[in-house]
């Protein structure tokens, strides 16, 4: 427990999973109970280049892609951290959410669009019994669904790998 409050939760859980003794000594319920009875962490004071809150509203009327506002600038933070540190202080932030009973779908898939593995990997482990639904997507449609104004579409297509630098018609 003492680990958990010194270094957070994400960093207590790589040290974990270092060794045997570790692992044993400090399981994912263990880190789970310390989370809960942690208080909030504090929150960056930095403005991050992504608005969290217009993404939000961009999809208030899309329950299917609507994910938990707290849980959607945790990623925004970590997508445009200046620093390992404030990345990972995101995750932990997101850990302690997620703990304290925030939704974690549809933010899976927006760490997958995002391209934040570790914090998708959190998300789908707070989620279990439902698994990803990650259907293959070409380049073609992910400038359809670009073109169609389909958030939806253009989420799906990022979650699924699609990358935006590729050849395709001009954007701008």
């Amino acid at each position: 427990a003492f680990l958990v409050r010194l270094c957070g939760p994400t960093t207590a859980l790589r040290l974990a999973g270092t060794c045997e003794a570790l692992t044993q000594a400090l399981p994912w319920r263990i880190v789970e109970e310390v989370c809960y009875i942690l208080p909030e962490p504090e929150e960056e004071s930095s403005q991050p280049w992504l608005d969290s809150g217009a993404l939000g509203s961009a999809v208030k009327h899309l329950p299917e892609v609507r994910p938990d506002p707290r849980l959607l600038d945790c990623l925004c933070r970590m997508c445009t951290a200046s620093s390992p540190c404030i990345s990972l202080r995101a995750l932990d932030e997101m850990c302690w959410l997620l703990v304290q009973g925030a939704e974690s779908r549809p933010a899976d898939l927006w760490a997958r669009a995002m391209r934040q593995p570790s914090a998708a990997a959190l998300l789908e482990r707070m989620a279990p019994g439902i698994p990803s639904q990650i259907v293959s997507r070409t380049q073609e449609d992910l400038y359809h669904a670009i073109f169609g104004s389909s958030l939806p579409a253009v989420l799906r297509c990022l979650e699924a790998g699609v990358a935006l630098d590729s050849e395709g018609p001009q954007l701008f």
